[in-house]
């Protein structure tokens, strides 16, 4: 079966609309990203097929001079560095002055002398225009698009990845560029290759390199809204064309994802889970990426104090996964997530999950390092442990041997207990 497109990020550029896509084998779980130089909005979606895409561009519009509540909010929140990078969106009225800013002044002018309160936008914004003008027509014409179409702004992305703090440095330096380049490629193991890649293959005057960095961190958040782990900028609301005024944004690493999913908890398994442990463990989630034990290995978990076998449930009383954790009496403080399952992918529970996992090491007075190991092909888990807080520390080599008989080399992860408490 071929690789299956999961989310889009996308950027304008000169050269038109770049965009960072992310695909995954459905049979393995491995996924891979890729750059793509479109020429429109419809090229875009023609190729999307129903996948989420994150745009840095305004879809929700003003009705006049007034500022959108999603980016004052997001002004605060790159405030003091990145403030600047929000630029005021254009009322709706204004895109026909696309290319005529000397137009677009005199009339701003006109309208306020007749008493109206209407304010102009900058050079920089109005230069915005024609591709805002381009996805406002898009939309009025395709209206069911804003259900995967959805409005981001690159900066906010590179703020949850740099653990809720605005980048200190402009995108246009190299400092910035470098900076922004190391947190993505810990999210996208790829990335680097890719980016060096697309570099090459497209002159910086249709494609600048903040252009490729800014659709990969537009990607970021894509993959936040397709996992049900975005959240919203500023006060949700609708322009008078019924298009939402809101931004998505992942939420930033180390503020604990458990926040967003109040009805999922754990509680101890007993000797009744067992079967569906062991069912869990050979599900199709799991398979090839986790081991399998008997129902006699899971029995004597149960029965050993330095192991906490944690049964998941999401708002009912059934099962959603587990979580194994080990070593909690090790006397150097290092406890390990033997295990970690969920049987209800894409809903947004593993997350939190894992995380109230993790709080259950951290009140046990020893604990000082709570550390995993992952298949490197699984990058569905590595963003998930990465969100977490969790620092890839090196790679045990060809340390386990996969189902297919064919020895694995694994990479070691870990969070600290200072790191676990910090404010995120």
């Amino acid at each position: 079966m071929s690789e299956q497109l999961i989310a889009m990020g996308v950027d304008g550029a000169k050269g038109g609309w770049v965009a960072a896509r992310l695909w995954r084998d459905p049979d393995t779980g491995a996924e891979s990203t890729d750059v793509h130089l479109y020429g429109s909005i419809d090229e875009i979606a023609a190729a999307s097929d129903g996948s989420t895409i994150a745009i840095d561009i305004p879809i929700g519009l003003p009705t006049g001079g007034e500022a959108r509540p999603c980016d004052e909010a997001a002004r605060q929140l790159l405030a003091p560095r990145r403030h600047s990078s929000v630029f005021p969106a254009p009322a709706r009225w204004m895109l026909k002055y696309a290319g005529d800013y000397t137009g677009l002044s005199t009339h701003v002018l006109q309208r306020v002398a007749d008493g109206e309160k209407v304010k102009s936008i900058s050079m920089q914004g109005h230069a915005l225009i024609p591709k805002i003008r381009e996805v406002d027509r898009f939309l009025a014409a395709e209206p069911d698009a804003a259900g995967w179409l959805v409005e981001c702004h690159p900066e906010l992305s590179f703020r949850a990845l740099n653990h809720g703090e605005p980048m200190a440095e402009s995108k246009k330096t190299e400092e910035g560029r470098e900076a922004r380049r190391q947190l993505l490629t810990e999210v996208f193991s790829d990335a680097a290759d890719v980016l060096d890649l697309a570099t090459e293959a497209y002159p910086r005057s249709t494609v600048a390199i903040d252009d490729l960095h800014d659709a990969y961190a537009c990607l970021h958040t894509a993959l936040a809204c397709a996992e049900g782990l975005h959240e919203f900028v500023g006060a949700v609301g609708v322009d008078d064309a019924g298009r939402p005024m809101r931004m998505a944004c992942a939420p930033a690493r180390v503020q604990h994802v458990r926040k967003r999913r109040d009805d999922v908890a754990l509680r101890a398994a007993t000797a009744a889970d067992i079967p569906f442990l062991v069912e869990a463990e050979r599900s199709e989630h799991a398979h090839g990426f986790i081991g399998a034990s008997t129902e006699e290995e899971h029995a004597a978990r149960l029965d050993d104090p330095a192991i906490a076998v944690l049964v998941v449930s999401a708002g009912d009383d059934e099962p959603a996964g587990f979580v194994i954790l080990g070593d909690l009496d090790d006397a150097h403080g290092n406890v390990e997530v033997v295990r970690f399952v969920v049987t209800r992918p894409g809903e947004g529970i593993g997350g939190p999950a894992l995380a109230l996992a993790i709080d259950h090491a951290f009140t046990w007075p020893s604990p000082h390092r709570v550390w995993l190991d992952v298949v490197p092909e699984n990058a569905t888990a590595r963003r998930l442990y990465s969100g977490l807080g969790f620092v890839e520390e090196g790679q045990q080599r060809e340390s386990w041997i996969g189902p297919d008989g064919n020895r694995i080399s694994l990479l070691i992860l870990s969070v600290l207990r200072h790191e676990w408490a910090r404010p995120g």
